[in-house]
């Protein structure tokens, strides 16, 4: 498994590594199970385009800076599913380079 080497580390840092058998097991007897994750699920794939967003606005010595994030929706099925991916324990974990995982024919 490739991630982030944590939520701060989106696009910057990411780590790999294997997931015990057992744990992959409980991960997928998750997904097959979920209530939450079936109601969500659409005819095709795609982004949820109805996000919450904040727009933070910084103004400092005459200057703005602005930018959005979404919020979070932690009632979501979703938020179930990335929360329980963040805590899979990765053995044999090591850095890995963002260009090469973005070279690999798998990314797109």
């Amino acid at each position: 498994m490739i991630r982030p080497a944590g939520t701060n580390t989106i696009g910057v840092s990411y780590v790999e590594g294997v997931v015990s058998a057992a744990d992959r097991e409980k991960f997928f007897d998750f997904l097959n199970t979920s209530a939450a994750l079936r109601n969500q699920q659409v005819a095709t794939e795609g982004i949820p385009v109805d996000t919450a967003y904040q727009r933070i606005v910084v103004r400092r010595d005459s200057k703005k800076a602005a930018w959005h994030r979404p919020l979070p929706d932690r009632k979501a099925g979703f938020a179930e599913l990335e929360a329980r991916l963040w805590k899979l324990p990765l053995q044999a974990q090591r850095a890995v380079d963002l260009r090469a995982v973005r070279q690999s024919g798998w990314y797109e």
